[in-house]
């Protein structure tokens, strides 16, 4: 054997073993490849197709003994080994003609797997259509949304060199935070520091209400290399993507949960495809010990009990996959039965929203019909610890409003609001008596606080109910509409986005102006100067 062949099977292995060793680096580059077998698959068949077009050298593979044969020197007999080298035709593959044909193939086959993956999903995730939306809980009162608690984490935060990550929602004794963790900031300090805990920020406070969890974290979140949760992950289990982590505090302890997601291949002429799956879920603890829970190890982990399990992405995916129910040439020409998901553009936490209710927690995605309507087409129920799908769809003759226009209501209902101060946020479904509000949050432009909370009726949206209590928001969300008003304070008012009359400016006979004057609005004429 030549020494230029063992020069590279040992260079090959020192890269192989480097290539394992650091995996989870190239995590995001094979997962390109998994998640999307038509760019191998053309890969492949531009190899073949271009074989026509290839020229071919030689080169030896290896050196082998034939036979051995016995000669005859001087008086005696010796055995002789006869080699002969193997010699292949190693085959280079045109440039051009590949690079042509891979195009051309994957131009295919890409957009292919795009449409196979959904059409796929809607023929065969099962759902079960129920007749009513499920309560709210009104013992878990949900108020500040997630722009104003980014905001105040960052006020909370009082560690040099630390900053918070992205949060998410967290339960602690039946109540729900914003939970953030508390990550190294700066590329030095990721190498050198380790998480330092986390920050809970209170959603059933008007006001600011934030705990520190104090806790050294030895694998999390914004620490590098092998400290980092991903790498720990992905060195166990490569085939699997990661949802955003949250930070569960247990028995004086606390530990880092992260939903996964694995991926089926499935073949449909003329490419394969794959569907994501709930793959189950990483527990994380302050040793830095890495556990994987299957989705009925989840459910029954009494750190993870009350706890979202279910990823939030997966859900949504799930959901937007119905679109493909009559297939594809109905997304693509004709749009029956199709729906969008109704995200109110510009908000910074956008569905599915994560909803306790008297069945449990549920990712509550509502949807509009095709095209430029804003009202409700239907509303799915994503249950966040099973995974377990349903659909309301509720009758054309109630015409509820679906988010969008609810903000557009609140706007209408408060004229006397600064709206280039303040704006509305967040508006989330809750179901109260049977009846489906938006729960809208004024806060101010620069995210410094919650002003109002406002109740939006989505069958009759021209009252609008504005709270500004703890107290009222959970009387509200015990009673409805029927609650009793503040009697010490009196701030919670109905007020009707109707116009009561128009003030009507004329000028020599002739209308130059009408100023529309709201129910609850008044009028008062003052001398110039």
């Amino acid at each position: 054997m030549s020494f230029s062949i063992v020069k590279k099977a040992v260079v090959a292995v020192v890269l192989s073993a480097f290539a394992y060793v650091t995996r989870p680096v190239w995590h995001p580059l094979f997962m390109l490849f998994y998640t999307n077998p038509a760019i191998v698959e053309s890969a492949i068949l531009a190899y073949i197709l271009s074989l026509p077009f290839s020229r071919y050298s030689q080169g030896i593979l290896t050196v082998r003994t034939v036979r051995k044969v016995k000669i005859k020197v001087g008086e005696g007999v010796e055995d002789v080994e006869r080699r002969k080298r193997n010699v292949i035709e190693r085959v280079i593959p045109n440039p051009a003609v590949f690079t042509i044909l891979f195009t051309v193939i994957l131009f295919i086959l890409l957009p292919a797997q795009g449409l196979y993956t959904p059409l796929y999903l809607s023929h065969n995730l099962r759902y079960e259509k129920v007749g009513k939306l499920p309560e709210v809980d009104p013992a878990v009162v949900r108020i500040v949304p997630k722009v104003v608690a980014d905001k105040y984490a960052m006020d909370a935060l009082q560690f040099p060199r630390y900053t918070i990550d992205r949060g998410a929602i967290v339960f602690v004794n039946g109540t729900p935070y914003w939970g953030y963790g508390l990550i190294p900031e700066g590329l030095v300090n990721s190498f050198v520091l380790k998480d330092k805990g986390a920050i809970y920020v209170d959603m059933s406070a008007f006001g600011k209400k934030t705990e520190i969890v104090e806790k050294s974290m030895e694998v999390g979140e914004g620490m590098y290399l092998t400290d980092n949760y991903l790498w720990q992950i992905y060195s166990r289990k490569y085939t699997v993507d990661c949802e955003k982590p949250y930070f569960v505090p247990y028995d004086g302890r606390l530990y880092m949960a992260v939903p996964a997601i694995g991926y089926e291949l499935h073949f449909r002429f003329p490419v394969f495809f794959t569907t994501p799956v709930w793959a189950g879920v990483y527990l994380i603890s302050q040793n830095g010990s890495v556990r994987f829970l299957t989705s009925k190890q989840a459910e029954k982990c009494r750190i993870l009990a009350g706890q979202k399990l279910f990823p939030a992405e997966l859900a949504r995916e799930y959901i937007d996959s119905f679109n493909y129910i009559h297939g594809i040439l109905n997304v693509l020409l004709y749009h029956r039965d199709q729906f969008e998901i109704a995200d109110v553009p510009g908000q910074s936490n956008q569905q599915p929203f994560l909803i306790a209710t008297k069945q449990g927690l549920k990712w509550i995605i509502a949807c509009e019909p095709y095209g430029q309507s804003y009202g409700i087409f239907r509303i799915y129920i994503v249950d966040a610890r099973t995974g377990e799908i349903q659909l309301y769809q509720p009758s054309s003759t109630k015409a509820l409003i679906g988010p969008v226009r609810a903000v557009d209501y609140v706007k209408q209902a408060m004229p006397k609001v600064d709206w280039q101060t303040m704006k509305a946020v967040e508006p989330i479904p809750v179901v109260v008596n049977g009846t489906l509000y938006w729960q809208v949050r004024i806060i101010p432009s620069d995210a410094s606080g919650i002003a109002y909370v406002a109740m939006v009726n989505a069958e009759n949206p021209n009252d609008v109910i504005v709270l500004r209590s703890y107290s009222e928001v959970k009387a509200f969300l015990e009673k409805g509409e029927n609650f009793t008003l503040n009697s010490t304070t009196g701030t919670s008012k109905k007020v009707s986005r109707g116009i009561a009359y128009y003030l009507v400016i004329k000028k020599n006979g002739v209308v130059v102006r009408r100023i529309p004057v709201y129910v609850n609005e008044s009028v008062e004429v003052l001398p110039a100067g």
